[in-house]
């Protein structure tokens, strides 16, 4: 066995270490191989600049996942140019046009091979479709990876969000939580589901307050002619710091946003505007909505069923 390391002689010694990367113990260097640059376990650092240092100012340009090893990842690659509706490429921070993305690849250092970043290109992005999201990233050989989930195994992050879209009718559910993970995912704004679907009684009990109980008037409709009684309407609100701000400045986005999945929005009202709602009528009026079938949760049986 002289002369032969026990690496060569079948060991099974496990190079997979620091957040799962392959240690790279040749001619005694022992860096970790992160594809575009090396990780130095002695001191703690990247020996390459990160390549997306200039959007990170704020950050040493050499440090791992922000500073934070336990919580966070470092994604490298920059793959992903965003596109518009006409399949050309625009600026990552033109949110409300990205149509899509297009892997693009990477600029290549005819001389020593080394990958850069094109311009205009993310490194992750979401896609959102009419039953799932598409996460686009990159693979551990530096090929574009696309994962899609379905929404109904996907959570908004939010409990109470999630319980009340999965208390509205089965139509609306999926458009709804495209709405809801868009604005978190794309936009990085969260927004919490105050109201979903709503019984009769529970509309009458709110119908009530200022009249015949205690309370201010929060409603001018009765059981069965708010749209909330069909499990096709929402109300939300944008959490900030922590809380539900009813009077935030991002409710005009988050209308937009809310639009762009096909979901009608009462801000545009003309006769009581309603900044907080969004709404799926399925092209019906509430005359129309109240004369349908109810099943066993009293739930509208749509005609498409």
């Amino acid at each position: 066995m002289s002369g032969i390391s026990s690496r060569a002689a079948g060991s099974l010694e496990n190079r997979k270490k620091f957040v799962g990367q392959e240690l790279d113990s040749e001619l005694d260097l022992n860096l970790y191989s992160f594809r575009y640059r090396n990780h130095d376990p002695q001191i703690g650092r990247f020996i390459q600049i990160d390549p997306l240092a200039a959007q990170y100012a704020y950050n040493s340009t050499y440090a791992y996942a922000e500073n934070k090893p336990i919580n966070g990842i470092d994604l490298e690659g920059l793959e992903w140019l965003p596109i518009n509706k006409d399949g050309q490429g625009v600026k990552p921070e033109d949110k409300e046009n990205i149509n899509g993305y297009r892997w693009v690849g990477y600029d290549v250092n005819a001389e020593t091979g080394e990958k850069t970043a094109k311009a205009g290109t993310v490194a992750q992005a979401y896609t959102f479709g009419i039953e799932g999201r598409t996460t686009l990233g990159v693979d551990k050989n530096g090929n574009a990876s696309e994962k899609w989930e379905s929404f109904s195994s996907l959570s908004t992050g939010d409990a109470a969000t999630d319980k009340k879209i999965a208390s509205l009718h089965p139509d609306i559910q999926n458009k709804v939580k495209a709405f809801i993970l868009k604005a978190d995912n794309r936009f990085g704004v969260k927004a919490r589901v105050t109201d979903g679907y709503r019984t009769v009684e529970q509309q009458d009990a709110l119908y009530a307050q200022g009249r015949t109980a205690p309370g201010n008037k929060v409603t001018n409709a009765r059981g069965g002619y708010s749209n909330h009684n069909f499990g096709l309407a929402i109300d939300v609100v944008p959490m900030e710091n922590g809380k539900a701000n009813y009077n935030s400045t991002q409710y005009p986005l988050l209308g937009r946003i809310g639009e762009s999945v096909g979901l009608e929005w009462g801000g545009r009202w003309k006769t009581i505007v309603d900044m907080p709602h969004f709404q799926d009528l399925k092209r019906m009026s509430l005359k129309e909505l109240r004369a349908l079938p109810k099943d066993e949760k009293g739930l509208p049986v749509l005609p498409n069923q």
